[in-house]
């Protein structure tokens, strides 16, 4: 008897964490479908916005302009939604900037420009994060090593 009672426990107990696995799975892809959509959207009204700027420039004054300015409001948008990424993608850019600018843009002022495209919608980005959830932005004195 004790046997027999055991398996059952021991079956209902699976079957109920089995419930909860499903659960939380379709929690996690739930999550995963409203992230994806909601980059889809920032990245298609980006590009929308930046060819509707960006073709403009480029007939009027300059395809190099023209093609940053495309990039670069795509960038500012999504550096901004995503400001973690962003601050880690400026200090990853930052030592190849230099040649980068000398690279493509010739040492164009607006190419020199294009590092703060990371830094500044992502630097925004997070202080409005922090300012949301009350969190503060500057570390403080006791965390700091000494």
């Amino acid at each position: 008897m004790t046997r027999s009672l055991r398996r059952r426990q021991s079956r209902k107990r699976q079957a109920d964490n089995s419930s909860v696995d499903i659960k939380d799975k379709l929690a996690q892809k739930r999550k995963a479908k409203a992230t994806r959509r909601k980059l889809m959207g920032l990245i298609g009204f980006s590009l929308f916005f930046a060819i509707l700027v960006g073709v403009p420039l480029s007939f009027s004054i300059s395809p190099k302009i023209g093609g940053s300015v495309g990039l670069l409001i795509p960038l500012f948008v999504v550096c901004y939604n995503y400001p973690r990424t962003a601050l880690w993608a400026f200090l990853i850019y930052m030592p190849f900037s230099g040649t980068m600018t000398y690279w493509i843009g010739g040492g164009n002022a607006l190419f020199q420009l294009s590092k703060d495209g990371f830094y500044i919608p992502g630097l925004l980005g997070l202080i409005y994060y922090c300012r949301k959830k009350k969190q503060a932005i500057i570390v403080s004195k006791p965390l700091l090593i000494r």
